[in-house]
């Protein structure tokens, strides 16, 4: 396994990222580790009624876009699905989203008998972001967003509330040191208990047409040298499981700032490293909703993994707002 790919599985592991719903295709012998994904597990989903045409050449952006990543991937013909979108809309009902979201791509994968082949789902821009509240009174246990819902696709889950990750916090390392949150026969016991999620679920968006070209070229060239680092920014109000993630980097031998551990009560901009991680807390940010994208000079390398506390990442992805 990659030694920067098992850096990256660590700290998903200790944070209990949403982005763990990954159930891998079944063991062919008993107790095997890290089966690796190639294009067969992946489905493609687009907006066929996107009317967004951002670079001007008279082809709507999210089928576009979609042909530019099955090209560059050499992704199956058979593992893309166009969704019949009612609007061009960010946010989407329930109803909405259970009629032209999970319906069409849960058909789509029975109906091709990829039930047991795909592990990921990719969304293309122009597929809604957020999933509106049914009932005002639950505040924001009632918001969801398409990309996190997607990954119990095909599984009962209470809408009522929110959904703790299944997988936070279980033993993540073998005896050998190996990664073992994607081996098929981990979490029988957890599956049957608690019907964990199915998809891993990633997505291709941004503000415009070039920054998502941009996002599949790099991630077609990914960094796999030896020296950048990762990058842990704590609040000095919240830094609990922080210094852990730092620690747990650095017993596996990775580069891992700030060294020695600290905090502070703002940003930290001056890195000069090449990033391959870095998170932090939003509160460190707050008035500032583009930060990542406009405001830090860190050199981060092709591949890298971003991922901030924020409540506001990703609430608009069609115009910036600078301030509050």
């Amino acid at each position: 396994m990659n030694k920067q790919i098992k850096y990256l599985a660590a700290v998903i592991a200790i944070l209990g990222l949403g982005t763990l719903g990954l159930t891998p295709r079944p063991a062919s012998a008993a107790g095997e580790l890290n089966q690796e994904l190639d294009t067969s597990n992946v489905l493609v989903v687009y907006n066929i009624n996107w009317s967004g045409d951002d670079n001007n050449n008279g082809k709507q952006d999210s089928l576009e876009l979609k042909n530019y990543y099955l090209d560059a991937r050499h992704i199956l013909d058979g593992n893309v699905i166009g969704l019949d979108m009612p609007d061009n809309e960010e946010s989407i009902s329930y109803a909405n989203y259970d009629e032209f979201i999970a319906k069409p791509i849960l058909e789509h994968i029975n109906k091709n008998n990829l039930m047991e082949q795909i592990r990921v789902i990719v969304l293309m821009k122009g597929i809604p972001l957020k999933i509106e509240p049914t009932n005002p009174n639950h505040g924001s246990a009632d918001y969801a967003s398409v990309d996190s819902t997607l990954t119990w696709l095909g599984r009962f889950i209470d809408r009522d509330w929110r959904v703790d990750n299944p997988y936070y916090n279980l033993d993540r390392f073998a005896s050998n040191g190996d990664i073992i949150h994607f081996r098929s026969d981990l979490y029988e016991e957890l599956n049957s208990a608690q019907d964990p999620m199915r998809y891993l679920v990633t997505r291709l968006d941004g503000y415009t047409y070039n920054d998502v070209r941009d996002m599949i070229d790099r991630g077609s060239n990914p960094y796999t040298k030896s020296g950048a680092a990762f990058l842990i920014d704590a609040d000095p109000r919240f830094s609990d499981k922080l210094s852990e993630v730092r620690s747990e980097l650095i017993n596996l031998g990775a580069d891992a700032l700030p060294n020695p551990w600290k905090v502070t009560s703002h940003n930290m901009t001056d890195i000069t490293k090449p990033l391959i991680g870095w998170t932090h807390y939003g509160s460190q940010v707050m008035g500032k909703n583009c930060y990542q994208a406009d405001m830090f000079n860190f050199n981060l390398a092709y591949g890298s993994v971003v991922t901030s506390w924020n409540a506001v990442d990703a609430s608009s992805l069609r115009m910036r707002i600078l301030e509050r």
